[in-house]
């Protein structure tokens, strides 16, 4: 019986990246995931976490494991290392991130009305809310992040892609792969999907910067997964937990605590803009592959 050595594993340096390779996942899980819908709709389900919607959320993760252990790139710079001591203030900035920004976007929206607190809206029952949300979008963001930022990122930086182009293109292929349940996610706003669709992207493109900068700072996926699990737990809380928010017209987009929040993508924006003009203080260096 053959034994993997899983500490060699990951230390083991991968091949040059290949852009082919590179190609192939983009289009699988872009390609695949409108498959998603197809299913749902064949065997009756709701769209709303039926087989389909399982697939769509499998498929970065899917397509980074069979690239990284079928195909050859291996795992050397996955990523999957905490590098916690190292890091703390990067893991303590990704855990704060989305709450401190989540919740400033609400508080500027119910200044202006466009939101409305419930009167008896209780903030224990918001936190109960969203800690219990926390492990299912901790999966969800697993499945997510170790393709956006344990594959693509690494990838692309290995290809020699600059950072900001590094970060724009993942931000842009994050953002498109939600178009096949864009309607689902964001089924608390009656905007038109024309105009909701492409500030999503924008969004996602702009928190890309974020994301992707401290995870080439840190060198680990980890801080990405808390970040995006806390975000979506927060986000989930405010939105769908009952007797928490009154959602006013016309324009709640405005102060939304998601990702195609003016607020929150002005906030991102901000920050993203100040990583990349900061050098790292002591960037962390992935195991890189060989260039032949």
């Amino acid at each position: 019986m053959t034994t993997i050595d899983l500490d060699t594993t990951l230390r083991r340096p991968g091949p040059a990246a290949s852009p082919s390779r590179i190609a192939f996942f983009v289009a699988a899980v872009l390609g695949l995931g409108w498959l998603g819908p197809v299913i749902d709709s064949a065997v009756g389900t709701d769209t709303n976490g039926g087989p389909g919607q399982l697939l769509w959320l499998v498929l970065p993760v899917g397509a980074a494991m069979l690239l990284r252990w079928r195909a050859g790139d291996g795992f050397g710079d996955a990523g999957l290392r905490p590098h916690y001591r190292a890091n703390r203030r990067w893991y303590d900035l990704s855990s704060a991130f989305y709450p401190v920004t989540m919740l400033t976007a609400i508080a500027g929206g119910t200044v202006v009305g466009h939101w409305e607190l419930y009167d008896d809206w209780a903030p224990l029952r918001f936190a109960a809310a969203a800690a219990l949300t926390l492990i299912p979008f901790t999966f969800a963001a697993i499945a997510e992040e170790f393709g956006w930022r344990g594959y693509l990122t690494p990838r692309l930086q290995a290809a020699g892609v600059g950072r900001l182009a590094n970060h724009t293109i993942v931000g842009v292929v994050w953002g498109t792969w939600h178009l096949p349940y864009l309607a689902d996610a964001w089924d608390y706003s009656t905007e038109s999907l024309w105009t909701l669709a492409p500030r999503v992207i924008v969004g996602t493109t702009v928190i890309a910067i974020v994301y992707g900068e401290i995870r080439l700072r840190t060198g680990s996926v980890w801080p990405a997964v808390i970040m995006h699990a806390s975000g979506n737990a927060v986000a989930a809380a405010l939105i769908s937990t009952d007797n928490v928010l009154i959602q006013n017209e016309p324009a709640p987009w405005l102060f939304t605590p998601g990702v195609d929040g003016l607020a929150v993508i002005t906030i991102s924006a901000t920050l993203a803009a100040i990583l990349m003009t900061r050098p790292a203080n002591r960037p962390h260096q992935d195991h890189q592959p060989s260039r032949a």
